[in-house]
């Protein structure tokens, strides 16, 4: 989701800025982006299942625990987990204009994957 995906990136920017001025006082402030992570999430909500594939590369729910816990001191922004660290890379090399042209023919294959489609319409059946 378009507003899912904007407070995330809006959490991690104010993160990011909370530590130039916290550093000052000996705080430390680290913005953790863990990409998936094997929780009871997804089973909780009807009609959606995790495709198979990408259920094998989701992370232990320590790891970005863990990543964030030893980066204290060190870092303010922890990439965990195979989709945030690839994600991460491909827009450092990819301009975001294309990146935005190409997540918009992905998205659609990927939500139809995790049956999100199914509950957007049992969502608009029960309004």
């Amino acid at each position: 989701s378009h507003v899912y995906g904007a407070t995330k990136e809006y959490l991690g920017h104010l993160g990011e800025c909370l530590a130039t001025e916290a550093e000052y006082y000996g705080i430390d402030v680290v913005s953790l982006y863990p990409g998936f992570v094997n929780t009871r999430f997804l089973g909780r909500i009807n009609n959606v299942q995790m495709p198979s594939w990408l259920e094998k590369i989701n992370q232990n729910p320590d790891e970005p625990i863990n990543l964030a816990l030893s980066g204290l001191g060190r870092i303010t922004r922890v990439d965990s987990g195979f989709q945030s660290v690839l994600f991460r890379l491909f827009t450092k090399i990819v301009d975001a204009n294309i990146f935005i042209k190409i997540t918009a023919k992905l998205a659609p294959p990927i939500l139809k994957a995790i049956k999100l489609e199914a509950m957007m319409k049992y969502d608009k059946k029960n309004e």
